[in-house]
């Protein structure tokens, strides 16, 4: 999960904050970790955009909740070109399957 939910998280209150446990920098985490932090961070995501959706509210938030997972969606797919981006900046050249990999989740054999 990124700041920016967090900080939302922190403004609405919301509970769902304290079940997740940061990564911390320059930690080496096993494929695991990452997967238990990544299903962590959905479940509460998804509870998070279930309570604004029934309050109708974000705290902090000049707009809708629909507004809201919106941001989310374009803030996920800006981290997803980062890390594509930085690859290709240290040299590394992704195989092309790894590139969709990284947008289409639902294939089988992505990461």
């Amino acid at each position: 999960m990124n700041s920016e939910l967090a900080t939302a998280f922190r403004r609405n209150n919301d509970a769902n904050l304290v079940i997740l446990r940061n990564i911390p920098k320059g930690a080496q985490p096993t494929k695991a970790r990452l997967v238990t932090a990544l299903k962590a961070s959905e479940a509460a995501i998804a509870r998070f955009l279930e309570e604004i959706e029934r309050a109708q509210t974000v705290k902090g938030w000049n707009g809708p909740p629909a507004g809201f997972l919106g941001y989310l969606i374009a803030h996920e797919a800006h981290h997803r070109a980062l890390a594509v981006l930085s690859l290709r900046l240290s040299g590394k050249k992704p195989a092309r399957d790894v590139i969709y990999s990284v947008w289409n989740w639902g294939k089988k054999g992505a990461l």
